[in-house]
């Protein structure tokens, strides 16, 4: 079994990351199967992940969130979805949540999406000039700052 979970891998060798996640899926069925007396063991367990390639996103210069800025103006959807990461430094799953029922008296505060239902972690974080100058002149939504043409909460 462990050799043909490991050829069933290797035939998606050209797609590292989707290989990667079948034998994590594997990997459940057979943690199931096994603590419920479906199988002996778990044969995906001793197969290992391909090696991630490349580099990650690339992170944009200082040059590049000008050339951004210049490009998309103060009022905008796109200078608010990068004012807000950039000065608070929150996930985009964050980001999408954050709206002005979370800003009183100069700062933000949030419980973060991560792990919110194991360890939540809540954060303040003060609103920084720049940031309320782009949130002030831009149309929000009630409870999304930023929200679609039908004026709904962008999805993560």
């Amino acid at each position: 079994m462990f050799a043909h979970v490991r050829w069933m891998r290797d035939e998606m060798a050209n797609r590292p990351e989707a290989a990667n996640g079948f034998v994590k899926a594997l990997r459940h069925i057979y943690a199931f199967a096994v603590e419920y007396g479906l199988a002996q063991r778990n044969p995906a367990r001793d197969v290992p992940h391909f090696k991630a390639k490349g580099n990650g996103f690339h992170s944009w210069t200082m040059e590049e969130v000008r050339r951004f800025e210049q490009h998309h103006p103060v009022g905008s959807k796109p200078r608010l979805a990068l004012a807000l990461k950039l000065y608070t430094g929150q996930r985009r799953s964050d980001i999408v949540r954050l709206g002005p029922q979370h800003n009183k008296d100069g700062w933000i505060t949030l419980t973060e999406a991560k792990n919110r239902d194991r360890k939540p972690v809540t954060l303040s974080i003060p609103v920084l000039p720049e940031l309320k100058v782009v949130i002030d002149a831009t149309p929000t939504g009630n409870l999304a700052f930023l929200v679609t043409a039908f004026s709904k909460p962008f999805t993560v």
